[in-house]
């Protein structure tokens, strides 16, 4: 019982072998109790096929999605980030060429490893940002 309950599931979608399907086949038409969880898992797929979601009209969804003050507390906010994450990077600059205590050659190391890294990343957003203009499901409506 317990290998039939594991293939119930693939039974139903049909992922079975011949010589499996076969065997659980005989199995369900001797045992009650994985008759009785058999029937169970085709009550519970016919009801999750009745069940029906509600969806949003067209009007209402444009609405949401091009929603003018979301829109805008959305680029305040990567503004945000962005702005803070640059001061930080500065300050931590900053303080990294003013410190005494490390050696030249391990801050010009460091340095390279550090602008190699801020080099792909821009490489990165310039990217994207020149191929979100010619995107053509940018203006895809959901």
């Amino acid at each position: 019982c317990q290998s039939t309950e594991e293939m119930l599931s693939a039974y139903f979608d049909g992922e079975l072998s011949q010589q499996d399907n076969q065997r659980l086949e005989l199995h369900l038409q001797q045992c009650a109790q994985c008759q009785q969880d058999y029937q169970q898992l085709q009550q519970l797929r016919g009801a999750i096929r009745q069940v029906t979601y509600a969806s949003m009209d067209a009007d209402n969804m444009a609405r949401v999605v091009n929603d003018l003050s979301a829109k805008r507390l959305s680029a305040i906010a990567w503004f945000s980030i962005i702005m803070g994450l640059s001061l930080a990077v500065c300050l931590l600059i900053y303080e990294f060429f003013l410190d005494n205590t490390m050696a030249w050659y391990n801050k010009f190391i460091v340095g390279l490893l550090f602008s190699g890294g801020i080099g792909l990343f821009a490489s990165v957003l310039r990217q994207r940002l020149l191929a979100r203009k010619t995107d053509k499901y940018l203006k895809v409506k959901l």
